[in-house]
């Protein structure tokens, strides 16, 4: 029999990593459970549905092993499961779900690998001398700050974009200053 851990994503793109999360950690103490974006639910499966009212004694008699709670084919996670509990508890393992090489569906087609990778390679530091950009396709543009007196000039409390009304193109910056 396949056993299968799945959640319903609800809501916003930030409440489907928390779902996602609470399925990997549930996944995590079930023998031979393997986990599946958006697995339907089919005549016949021995389905547990998982919400944030059970959660808390679903993952403690799964943690100990109870057998009722271990003859499903189909563990189905339906909520948003916001809890800081399990989250500190289980650190160490959710961040190993946040890896280049962790190919599940997060969300809308996206692997977890390419979450990392955008958060990791888009995360350009910003340096004192240059304004640096991450192009889609990876490239870097550079340019000096001092090309933009209004940014240069910025303290960070104004570097929120609407305070000093400075408007960038990628073409602007090839272009460089008139």
């Amino acid at each position: 029999m396949s056993v299968k851990v799945t959640f319903r994503p609800n809501g916003r793109f930030g409440n489907n990593v928390f779902q996602y999360i609470a399925t990997k950690v549930l996944q995590k103490y079930i023998p031979e459970a393997s986990y599946s974006y958006q697995e339907s639910i089919k005549v016949g499966d021995n389905v547990l549905t998982v919400t944030e009212h059970n959660w808390n004694e679903t993952l403690q008699g799964l943690r100990n092993k109870k057998e009722e709670l271990l003859r499903y084919n189909l563990y189905y996670c339906d909520g948003y499961f916001q809890f800081n509990d399990f989250i500190e508890e289980e650190r160490d393992y959710i961040q190993s779900l946040f890896s280049v090489d962790n190919k599940d569906i997060l969300c809308s087609g996206l692997p977890m690998s390419g979450l990392v990778f955008f958060v990791s390679h888009y995360n350009t530091p910003f340096t004192d001398d240059d304004l640096v950009v991450t192009l889609v396709d990876g490239r870097k543009l550079s340019v000096p700050i001092v090309w933009f007196p209004k940014l240069a000039n910025a303290t960070l409390e104004q570097l929120h974009w609407p305070d000093i009304d400075e408007d960038l193109s990628i073409a602007g910056l090839l272009r460089g200053t008139d």
